[in-house]
């Protein structure tokens, strides 16, 4: 049961991110901005390992998503955070990833 509920959430915070993440294309970019795309969209792909998995097509592309975020916004102190779960998602799909 608890399992049920602790995924259930996730599955909400997937889809409040999501839409976070969509609202923020519509406003002017400025570094404040873009420091919060990159903290929404990097919890975005920690929700989705573990709704959809580590290997799944949607959690990369959110990795990938997350990297172009932290380089446009020069925000370093995140990149460890997506290389460590591209690590583990690279890892569960048995490919490599960078």
């Amino acid at each position: 049961m608890f399992t049920a509920l602790a995924r259930s959430a996730l599955v909400e915070a997937t889809a409040q991110l999501s839409r976070a993440l969509d609202q923020l294309g519509f406003l002017p970019a400025t570094a404040d901005l873009r420091r919060e795309q990159v903290k929404l969209q990097v919890a975005l792909a920690n929700a989705l390992m573990h709704v959809k998995g580590f290997a799944a097509d949607e959690t990369n592309a959110s990795l990938d998503q997350a990297r172009l975020f932290i380089e446009r916004a020069k925000d370093w102190e995140n990149l460890p955070k997506t290389r460590w779960c591209y690590s583990r998602s690279s890892t569960a799909s048995g490919s490599p990833n960078s």
